[in-house]
């Protein structure tokens, strides 16, 4: 099982920031995924 680092933002901007900065491109409904990586 691999682990995952969820990270939570206050808003949506702060969201799309991180996940630009960590690479995480996968947009779902409420959540950025990426390699390891949720942010929300």
């Amino acid at each position: 099982m691999m682990a995952m680092n969820l990270f939570l933002a206050e808003k949506p901007s702060q969201a799309r920031n991180i996940s630009t900065f960590l690479n995480a491109n996968r947009k779902r409904e409420g959540h950025f995924e990426g390699e390891g990586v949720v942010i929300t």
